[in-house]
């Protein structure tokens, strides 16, 4: 592989392989820093006394802060969450901070879901206006980011110009599939750097089970969040399908300012 031995010099493992290079988790600082506290991430650092020794590199790991539902209800919805910080004023974040009253307060209009909901609200009103050429790179990192086909169920409901159905709940389980993909991508990072001869395999050991264990308590909620937004969609439908009853039996003048307004 290509992480064969590799010798990694001033590296923080999740910011530099995920978080840097992904539009969406990289538009904003504080959202890339609650991606790190949801996984944890290793630094490599250079150790100041040992310029003599060819420069032996510091050694940090970082467990996931994810081991309490409060954690990843703050997240989707708002509240407060433990965070790592990013100290350097670079953007290598190679200094980073944790203490016990480290809290981010993240608003409603902050969190995951309600981020989401803005992003699929903008890209429906672009389908609708024939604009998708001018999709931001945050709206791609988040198309790319999901396992759902989102494109395709916002293109569908752009062609009947019914709004985004059962938006709130399509947000709520793009949301859970976000931090999956995201927490695989994670695991597989800190997995492939395991052939490092610099890292500790015990520590790191430590690592994949936090983030293992944070990746089964999101699978679940994912479970859940899928469940609701079929049954949200099946309720559009059936009454989608008694508004289009009750507008064959409407007189044609009704029918005619009904399906007006539909449209």
């Amino acid at each position: 592989s290509a992480y064969h031995d590799r010798v990694y010099k001033n590296t923080n493992i999740v910011w530099d392989k995920i978080i840097k290079r992904n539009s969406f988790l990289s538009s904003d600082q504080s959202l890339g820093q609650m991606y790190m506290s949801i996984s944890g991430t290793i630094v490599f650092k250079d150790n100041p006394k040992s310029s003599s020794d060819g420069g032996k590199q510091i050694v940090s790991i970082y467990l996931s802060k994810l081991n309490d539902r409060n954690f990843i209800k703050a997240l989707l919805y708002g509240g407060k969450l433990p965070m790592y910080v990013c100290k350097d004023s670079g953007d290598a974040c190679l200094d980073v901070e944790y203490s016990k009253d480290t809290y981010q307060t993240i608003s409603p209009s902050n969190a995951l879901v309600s981020q989401v909901r803005e992003q699929l609200s903008d890209i429906y009103n672009r389908i609708i206006n024939n604009n998708t050429a001018g999709l931001t790179d945050k709206e791609k990192g988040l198309i790319n980011m999901t396992q759902s086909p989102v494109f395709l169920l916002i293109s569908a409901n752009a062609q009947e110009h019914i709004g985004v159905q059962s938006l709130d709940s399509l947000s709520e389980m793009i949301a859970t599939d976000i931090l999956i993909d995201y927490l695989n991508d994670a695991l597989n990072i800190i997995q492939s750097s395991l052939s490092s001869s610099q890292l500790d395999k015990e520590n790191i050991k430590t690592l994949i089970e936090s983030i293992q264990n944070a990746k089964n308590y999101v699978l679940k909620l994912d479970e859940q969040t899928r469940s609701r937004f079929q049954q949200a969609l099946d309720m559009n439908l059936k009454i989608r399908q008694m508004l289009q009853q009750a507008s064959t039996n409407l007189s044609p003048k009704l029918k005619e300012a009904f399906e007006g307004q539909e449209g």
